[in-house]
This record gives C-alpha cells, sequence and structure tokens, in this order.
C-alpha cells in the first residue's frame, strides 16, 4: 500500500477545493471588497494562508503542502503592491454601484437601491 501525504491526499479527494464560487460567494465577497477594500480583503487572504501554512506544518508535518500554502501566501500579498497594479473605478462604481450589479437586474444592491 502507497503512502501518501497530506497535499497528495487533498489533491486526489477533495474537488470541492476547486470548484467556482457560487452566485451568493460572489456577492458576500462583493460585499466585502466594497466595505474593506480590495487591499484589505488581499491581506487577509494572504495571512489566511500564511497561518494555514504553518498550522499544516507544525501540526501535519506535510512540507509540500505548506510550501503551497506559503508560496499562496507571498503571491496574494504582493498583488496589491505590484507597479501599475491599481483598481480601475468604473462611471457604476462611483456612484456606488458595482459594474458587477449594473449588469445584473437580480443583484441585491440593483433590487435594494432601485
Amino acid at each position: 500500500m502507497a503512502a501518501f501525504t497530506l497535499s497528495e491526499m487533498l489533491d486526489r479527494t477533495n474537488t470541492r477545493a476547486n470548484r467556482d464560487l457560487d452566485q451568493a460567494e460572489l456577492y458576500s465577497l462583493e460585499a466585502l471588497i466594497d466595505v474593506a477594500g480590495i487591499e484589505a480583503v488581499l491581506q487577509g487572504l494572504s495571512e489566511i494562508c500564511g497561518l494555514k501554512a504553518e498550522h499544516i506544518a507544525q501540526a501535519w508535518q506535510d512540507t509540500p503542502l505548506a510550501k503551497r500554502w506559503a508560496t499562496l501566501e507571498h503571491w496574494v500579498w504582493r498583488l496589491p503592491r505590484q507597479q501599475g497594479c491599481r483598481p480601475r473605478i468604473t462611471s457604476e462604481a462611483a456612484y456606488g454601484l458595482s459594474a458587477h450589479a449594473a449588469s445584473n437586474p437580480n443583484h441585491p444592491e440593483v433590487t435594494e437601491n432601485g
């Protein structure tokens, strides 16, 4: 019987981790970005990735998986710091309505704000 690391087992069994966000999750993420800002959300994602890397390294001793999370931490942390990486403000966003919401009549922002 072959022995697998935690990361190998997750790669084989965790199809949920590779799925797209559903519409409700996208709306929640968009709302978080609207409230906190994209840079704060990316910073939070970076911190979560770092904490996961530390936990996996300490609790599971799965170095490959811990390195994957640490790589994600560094990659996400760098995103808003790259030169020329500034969010583009659309006219809808300037008026308090995201571009995504403006194109979707069923979006909560559209139904609540008219």
